[in-house]
Order: C-alpha cells, then structure tokens, then sequence
C-alpha cells in the first residue's frame, strides 16, 4: 500500500494553491502572516513581561499588541525604543519581519499591476461603447472608407482623434 502525502507535503500543496489564486489571496495570506507576526510577539512580549514601562502609554496588553504593530509596520521605530536589550531584541525581530512581509507585499502588488497591464494590452478587455465604427489597419483604402462613412451618416458623426 502506498503512503499518503507527508505533512510536509500537504503544506507545500496548501502554499501552492494560495499562491496560484492571484493577487487578493496573496495580499489576503500576507495580511494573516501580519496578524500572526504581531500577535505571537505580543504573547511573548506580554508572558515574558518584556514590555515598556507600566505606566506608559503602550503598558498592558492592548499597549503591547499596538506597540508590535508599529514596529512590524514602520522599520523607524526602533530607533526611538527604550528598555531592556531583550525588548530590543523582539522589537528588532518583529521590525525584520515586517519589513519582509511588507516587502513581499510590494512585489505582490506590483506584481499584480504588471499581469493585469499586460492583460489589457492584449485588447482582450470587455468593450461597452455603441454607435462606433472601428477601422483596423492603416492604408491608402481607409481614406475612401472615411468618405464612405461620411457620406452615409451625413458627415455628423465622424470625428477623427
């Protein structure tokens, strides 16, 4: 009997099917890893009682949680940090992750942009106008077809871009 996928395997299964669905689902799966960075830092803040000073503005847990989210999404925050080498360390940590899934992000986004120009260049795009004559290709022909044109609308609806 053969044996099933390794777990290992599933989850490389589970990757490739998030990032085969396009661009929102990566936007979506990155947006989670963000949640997931800042709150498993706040835990480790908050039961490791790394955190600032008690009774600054960012004590508590709701304080800490908030403080990890500046750092995973502003890299410049560290600079202003105080406290123990420890709290330095984490903040350190998470601000290096943000910056990786921030920069993820932008390729995703840019990324995204570039598939989708490139799709529309292709002229494949759904076309809603009406009441318009398109003429493909650029000849001596398309002169007698200008003035075909205008003689059957009765030159009101001609208008040359």
């Amino acid at each position: 009997m053969k044996p099933g996928p390794t777990r290992g395997q599933r989850l490389r299964y589970a990757f490739d099917n998030v990032m085969s669905r396009g661009t929102p689902a990566l936007i979506l799966a990155l947006a989670i890893l963000t949640v997931g960075l800042i709150a498993v830092f706040a835990i480790i803040i908050h039961v490791f009682n790394l955190g600032p000073d008690e009774s600054g503005p960012h004590s508590g847990a709701v304080g800490e949680t908030f403080y990890t989210l500046l750092h995973a999404l502003d890299p410049g925050t560290v600079a202003n940090d105080g406290g123990t080498w420890k709290f330095l360390l984490v903040m350190t940590l998470v601000t290096f992750g943000g910056l990786l899934i921030f920069s993820a992000l932008i390729g995703v986004i840019s990324t995204g942009l570039d598939a989708r120009f490139h799709d529309l260049r292709k002229g494949r795009s759904l076309v809603i106008e009406e009441g318009h004559t398109l003429i493909l290709g650029w000849g001596k022909p398309v002169f007698t077809i200008l003035s075909e044109l205008d003689i059957a609308t009765g030159g009101t609806r001609i208008q040359s871009r």
